[in-house]
């Protein structure tokens, strides 16, 4: 395993995402939070939340999407797959390439029950991918203002495992991109089959709130208790 307590090291040895920015918790932390950004985005966007969370246990782990997507108005920056019909393929290839990283940072010591996914709009669609579809249970994931792809075929390759992962989704009313009540439906589904499963909506847009962190430090906290009742060494 390598050693990374207290290091400066800026990036891993990964073939899984080779444009990526690792962050060494500022104590000897364990855990690890992967943090995807949305379409059109970069790794940049999502870099403030290690800021606002101030979890100093937590290494940090963010990511290029694998494809370049430019914008209409001409911004450049990545996707984790296309548009519709084409969706379908680019969620298959990503999550493989997702799979290859969670094996590859088992090198690191980071298993999944340290690991914590966070997606925000397509990142949070893959965090769901990954995550209930995985033989072993994450420490958590927060899905911000995303959806899920398919909850019944999803469900229905979900191992009994993954059911343990607590998820926190979070979503806004005002949601311009996302209708809020084709999110609800969808999660209501997988709430009925996860146990640690929570939808909230909130008063927001297709966005990330400074009001949103301080309930992600309360749900986070709380899967550290989750955590330890399982038996578990934090």
């Amino acid at each position: 395993m390598v050693d990374l307590t207290f290091s400066n090291k800026s990036s891993l040895n990964l073939k899984s995402f080779k444009e990526h920015h690792f962050v060494p918790a500022k104590t000897a932390g364990k855990f690890l939070a992967v943090c995807l950004h949305g379409r059109g985005s970069n790794l940049l966007w999502l870099r403030k939340i290690r800021h606002r969370l101030k979890l100093d246990d937590f290494n940090y782990l963010f990511l290029n999407a694998p494809d370049s997507w430019t914008s209409d108005d001409g911004h450049q920056g990545f996707s984790w797959y296309g548009k519709i019909p084409e969706h379908r393929e680019g969620i298959v290839r990503s999550l493989k390439l997702l799979e290859q990283l969670m094996r590859e940072l088992e090198r690191y010591g980071f298993t999944r029950d340290k690991i914590m996914l966070v997606g925000f709009s397509q990142g949070c669609v893959m965090s769901l991918e990954l995550a209930l579809r995985s033989p072993n249970p994450f420490f958590g994931v927060l899905g911000i203002s995303g959806t899920i792809f398919k909850p019944l075929e999803l469900l229905e390759a979900m191992p009994e495992s993954a059911t343990q992962t607590p998820v926190f989704m979070i979503h806004g009313t005002r949601d311009e991109l996302l209708d809020i009540e084709k999110v609800r439906c969808k999660a209501k589904i997988v709430m009925e089959e996860m146990p640690y499963f929570e939808f909230m909506e909130v008063d927001k847009g297709h966005n990330l709130e400074t009001f949103e962190y301080s309930i992600y430090i309360d749900k986070i906290n709380e899967w550290r208790r989750l955590y330890m009742g399982r038996g578990l060494n934090i």
